[in-house]
């Protein structure tokens, strides 16, 4: 409630996500990745930086982008609303809490729009459309959607596919599966050319029987840099390392 009076916090945190988390793209993903998903906040703002991150790549005026941040940060606050939480929620949108999540939060957004924006509020509302047009609840599509939606939309969906147990490797698997269905397929595109086929955190283990970890992206999206042992590797045909395999959670 206190947003109705004072929303200075809200704009506080976005201007510090904005100003803090991206000064490079590959310092923003280890600190995404260090965050973990112990809560609720967590996964927004974890959805907020991979977003900015995106942003920042088509080089979004400062307006837009702030727009973002708020509607990352108070996208899923409808769960905390009612109570419940259903962490991956791009699969059954007839379940009943993911539904009501929504009209939760825009029956409590609405009434403090003028102090969020009304697009923020908006974007909210309809942040489970699909880009073929199957989402809820006004079954828009394509440029329909906000595109502060279809942006949220990859950090939603990649942090929160992480955050049930898979790997970096399959979120941004999940995301290259449903472009052109759930998701813009430019966004994607854009995230998949920040990130590369083996995103940064990636535990995989190499042609030469060694485990690694992706730190960075590489010359091209197949063949990354990695530290294994101790000392940073590019893998490809120089150096003759490819990744073999990537190693699910716990492996």
């Amino acid at each position: 409630t206190y947003l109705k009076d004072d929303p200075s916090e809200l704009d506080s945190l976005a201007e510090d996500i904005y100003k803090k988390f991206l000064k490079t793209e590959e310092v923003v993903l280890n600190l995404f990745h260090a965050l973990g998903s112990e809560a609720l906040n967590s996964h927004s703002i974890n959805t907020s930086i991979i977003a900015s991150i995106i942003a920042s790549k088509l080089n979004m005026p400062d307006v837009f982008f702030d727009s973002l941040v708020k509607t990352c940060l108070l996208h899923d606050i409808g769960y905390s609303l009612i109570g419940k939480r259903v962490i991956f929620d791009y699969i059954d949108l007839e379940d009943v809490t993911v539904r009501s999540h929504i009209v939760s939060a825009y029956e409590t957004l609405k009434n403090i729009q003028k102090n969020i924006g009304k697009e923020v509020v908006d974007a909210i509302s309809t942040h489970h459309e699909r880009y073929d047009g199957t989402g809820i609840f006004m079954r828009l599509k394509e440029n329909a959607i906000s595109p502060l939606v279809r942006i949220l939309q990859i950090g939603d969906a990649y942090d929160s596919y992480i955050e049930i147990g898979n790997t970096p490797y399959d979120a941004m698997s999940f995301l290259l599966r449903y472009s052109g269905l759930i998701f813009d397929p430019y966004y994607v595109s854009v995230f998949f050319s920040i990130v590369g086929l083996y995103p940064t955190g990636s535990q995989v283990i190499l042609n030469n029987g060694k485990k690694a970890t992706v730190v960075k992206k590489g010359k091209t999206s197949s063949f990354p840099i990695v530290e294994c042992d101790g000392e940073t590797i590019e893998t490809g045909m120089e150096t003759g390392l490819f990744i073999r395999e990537v190693l699910k959670k716990g492996e």
